[in-house]
């Protein structure tokens, strides 16, 4: 067993000098700033960039222009259903005292 409790503290020890090591160098070292300019070809950024091995699959966003589908119902649920808008009065709309109406 004393060989057990020895190994657990040698392993401590080392523990402990890698955390001490690793302290010491985010206290002492500064890895200073350069500035870097890269620039990068247009045909990249819009998603035509060549590689050696073909072209890179750049993700297209999920956009569809198709519009939703208008009613999925099944005819008799669609008979029951309230109508989405309310009717259109066929009265004609009395014009405002502003507006100049044509003879």
């Amino acid at each position: 067993m004393p060989t057990l409790i020895r190994f657990f503290v040698f392993l401590a020890v080392l523990a402990g000098l890698g955390f001490a090591g690793m302290l010491a160098l985010t206290m002492f070292v500064d890895p200073g700033e350069k500035e870097i300019i890269m620039q990068i070809p247009a045909r990249e950024i819009q998603g035509g960039a060549q590689t050696r091995n073909g072209p890179i699959n750049v993700p297209r966003p999920l956009v569809n222009s198709t519009p939703a589908p208008a009613n999925t119902a099944t005819p008799a649920a669609a008979a029951a259903a309230p109508p989405a808008t309310p009717p259109v009065s066929s009265a004609p709309i009395a014009p405002n005292a502003d507006e100049d109406v044509p003879e």
